[in-house]
């Protein structure tokens, strides 16, 4: 298989699984993400899993993957090595959150107290 049909499967996968993350899940990241963008430092999962409880971090993952398939909302910019035991020291992505990107999450912030009132 080449590299870009690997990334393709990844992508399909990725994407089928991306119901298992709550909107709670997803209120959780974007927060997160919100507040590690805000400290004007590369960030990424070692960050996450500083911040958020166990159970999201788990689809952590799949919430950073939509974030990077998503009109570009954020950059990749490095590597460090993964502080989560069972990735045995494998690279994870570092990023920064583009404006863009913050718009989008600010945006879905909103409708989401929108919603929570209209419920």
């Amino acid at each position: 298989m080449t590299p870009a049909a690997a990334r393709a499967r990844a992508r399909r996968e990725l994407a089928a699984l991306a119901h298992t993350v709550t909107r709670w899940d997803e209120a959780v990241l974007d927060q997160a993400v919100l507040h590690l963008a805000d400290l004007g430092q590369p960030f990424g999962m070692n960050d996450i899993r500083q911040l958020v409880p166990e159970d999201a971090c788990t689809r952590a993952g799949l919430h950073f993957q939509a974030l990077i398939h998503t009109a570009g909302a954020v950059h990749h910019v490095g590597y460090v090595t993964s502080i989560n035991p069972r990735a045995k020291g494998k690279p994870v992505g570092t990023y920064l959150l583009t404006t863009d990107g913050r718009d989008y999450l600010l945006a879905r912030r909103g409708d989401r107290r929108i919603a929570g009132r209209a419920a």
